[in-house]
């Protein structure tokens, strides 16, 4: 085993349920919108700005309202004891401005647009992490992992081992309150198409996997561990590393049965020691719009090959290479014409036909 090198680290996921009196009137307002509207999305802008968030055509659990945009998500009109609005900072945007503008600009934007009287955002969920490389986890690792139990009953909390093919993608650890996932970032970015990630990554060698450690903690853990506010959870994110390095650990194979008594290995140790940091990264939100670019061109020229080949129209193709500028450039990264993509899906239909 190389070192073990720290290529990126801090929060990534947060989530908050937000309590206080919601602006006069807009849940009312939100209900006639929907009604005018039943179905699609809906542009919308909380603000006196530009429309910022899409106001989805349904809910989400128990929240009837759902808006949605590359900031956060926010859901809306819980029935009580519920809270009143549940949101989720979205990753991409964690690490585009840094986690402390993030809450500051969600915090700020609860109060100017939803609360006009104050409100209190508790932190219901928070997602602390390290990617690094040097130490490629193997299946082996995995009985010698040792979980401390949360409850006296517990011997050891549940754990799985997972795979993508023959290849091991990683390890879960835990369940509902505090979960560990040790898993293969690289190999993740690959199956989701989210290559942003690699952003963050200072020092990365290319020819080597990125394996990420990761603690999520929610609502129960962190208020035993008296962190309420969204900026509660930020300022003491080395902590959570701190305690989450602790409750999980990698010990060497020794014959002693006790794994609690075995020394840490070596890469655990490394990892334990890292000091969480953050980062900010503007060019992320061009890499995710890149991203979101491509997934709706894929969607496009899927339609209208399907379309032709159905012989349910002509001349789409040209239309498209000519009047939509990302259409070429998929199609030659695809390595054929739109005319190929067509000829096939025909021969699909014959096949399938006869």
């Amino acid at each position: 085993m190389s070192d073990l090198r720290v290529l990126a680290s801090g929060i990534d996921s947060l989530y908050a349920s937000v309590r206080g009196e919601l602006i006069d009137g807009l849940l009312l307002f939100l209900g006639d919108l929907r009604a005018m509207h039943p179905d699609g999305d809906i542009p919308l802008s909380l603000g006196l700005g530009e429309p910022d968030l899409l106001f989805r055509p349904h809910g989400w659990r128990g929240y009837p309202w759902w808006f949605s945009s590359p900031r956060w998500e926010l859901f809306m009109g819980g029935p009580d004891p519920l809270p009143p609005v549940y949101l989720q900072l979205h990753a991409a945007h964690i690490h585009t401005v840094g986690v402390e503008q993030a809450v500051r600009d969600v915090e700020a934007m609860l109060v100017a647009d939803l609360f006009p009287r104050g409100c209190r955002a508790i932190a219901s969920r928070v997602d602390v992490f390290v990617d690094e490389q040097g130490w490629i986890p193997e299946p082996s690792d995995f009985a010698h992992f040792r979980c401390r139990a949360l409850r006296r009953r517990m011997f050891e909390v549940t754990r799985q081992e997972h795979g993508y093919g023959s290849r091991l993608s990683g390890f879960t650890f835990g369940k509902d309150d505090l979960v560990a996932r040790i898993y293969d970032k690289t190999l993740e970015s690959a199956v989701t198409g989210k290559t942003w990630p690699e952003l963050l990554w200072t020092g990365r060698a290319p020819d080597l996997p990125v394996w990420r450690a990761e603690f999520q903690y929610r609502r129960p853990v962190l208020g035993a561990m008296g962190l309420t506010g969204m900026g509660d959870v930020v300022r003491h994110r080395q902590g959570l590393w701190d305690y989450g390095t602790r409750w999980l650990t990698l010990r060497e194979e020794r014959p002693d049965s006790n794994r609690g008594r075995r020394p840490l290995a070596p890469q655990w140790a490394q990892l334990a020691g890292t000091c969480l940091g953050g980062s900010a990264v503007p060019l992320i939100r061009d890499r995710v719009r890149e991203a979101e670019v491509r997934r709706l061109t894929q969607g496009l020229v899927g339609y209208a090959t399907s379309v032709e080949a159905a012989g349910a129209g002509r001349g789409v193709g040209r239309a498209l290479t000519t009047t939509v500028p990302s259409v070429r450039p998929y199609l030659t990264q695809r390595g054929a014409s739109f005319a190929e993509l067509v000829a096939t899906k025909r021969q699909r239909r014959l096949d399938v036909t006869a």
